[in-house]
């Protein structure tokens, strides 16, 4: 006869993983010219504390909001090209992707600060 203890053990095992996403990382090619490209077009129009504010509040739903970003390419879209747009929505997608991009703003913003 089965223990009801078994049973438990069994679903729990069945279902430890069931929504476990798999996460690949993000390029190693370190090519990120467009997150740099971006960062310069937030850091030029002095939209660096909005921008950081913005991407931080995203990171707990990070997939979710590389999504929004889906939705808003009809606005946001004319100031980028295409692929430009689609490479950058896929780093998001990472959840080092947005940590990433905050560190480029950053970045550009102190070389804009410097320069």
């Amino acid at each position: 006869m089965n223990k009801p203890d078994s049973k438990w053990k069994r679903a729990r095992g069945k279902l430890q993983h069931a929504f476990a996403v798999k996460q690949e990382p993000l390029p190693a090619d370190g090519d990120y010219t467009v997150l740099d490209k971006a960062a310069r077009f937030i850091v030029k129009r002095r939209l660096e504390v909005p921008a950081i504010m913005a991407l931080q509040s995203m990171t707990p739903l990070n997939f979710i909001s590389s999504q929004a970003l889906v939705v808003l390419e009809p606005f946001l879209g004319p100031f980028f090209k295409q692929e430009d747009y689609q490479k950058i929505v896929e780093i998001l997608e990472h959840r080092d992707g947005i940590e990433l991009f905050i560190q480029r703003i950053e970045l550009a913003g102190k070389n804009d600060a410097n320069g």
